[in-house]
C-alpha cells in the first residue's frame, strides 16, 4: 500500500480505488489500481471532489470489468461526459447505464489515436451510448 498523499488519495480511497506511483508496477493486479494521479487531482482541482467521485464510481461500481480500466484517458473521458452532459450526470440509473458500456472494447478500438486524441474519441463514443439509455 502507498503512503497517502492528500484529498486525491482520500478520495479515491472511498471509492476503493488505490492510486500507485508511476515507477510501481500494478504486479497482476488491474482491479482498482491506477497510476493516474495528476488526471484525478486535475479533476478534482477544475471540478470539485463530487465530481471525482461521481467519475470513479461510475467506473469502479459499474462491473468489475469496468473497474479494470482505471486508465488516464478513459477517467479523463468519463469526467469530459459527465461534466459537459448534466442530462447524464443526473441520470436515473447511471451506474446501470455504465454497467452496460465495455469500457475495454471503446478503449481498444481506439487505441491507434494519440493519447489526448483518444480520450476526446472515448468520451465522445461514451456520450453517444449513454444518451442512447435516456
Amino acid at each position: 500500500m502507498t503512503r497517502p498523499r492528500g484529498k486525491i488519495d482520500q478520495l479515491a480511497r472511498e471509492c476503493g480505488v488505490e492510486i500507485l506511483p508511476c515507477h510501481r508496477a500494478r504486479r497482476g493486479r488491474k482491479y482498482k489500481v491506477t497510476h493516474a494521479r495528476r488526471t484525478l487531482q486535475r479533476m478534482l482541482r477544475v471540478h470539485g471532489p463530487g465530481h471525482v467521485r461521481l467519475t470513479l464510481r461510475c467506473i469502479v461500481d459499474s462491473s468489475r470489468a469496468n473497474a479494470s480500466e482505471l486508465h488516464d484517458d478513459v477517467i479523463g473521458a468519463v469526467s469530459d461526459v459527465l461534466s459537459e452532459n448534466p442530462e447524464i450526470a443526473d441520470m436515473e440509473g447511471i451506474l446501470d447505464a455504465f454497467e452496460a458500456l465495455n469500457l475495454a472494447k471503446i478503449r481498444r478500438s481506439q487505441s491507434r489515436a494519440f493519447r489526448t486524441a483518444r480520450r476526446h474519441r472515448i468520451a465522445a463514443i461514451l456520450a453517444d451510448r449513454l444518451m442512447e439509455e435516456e
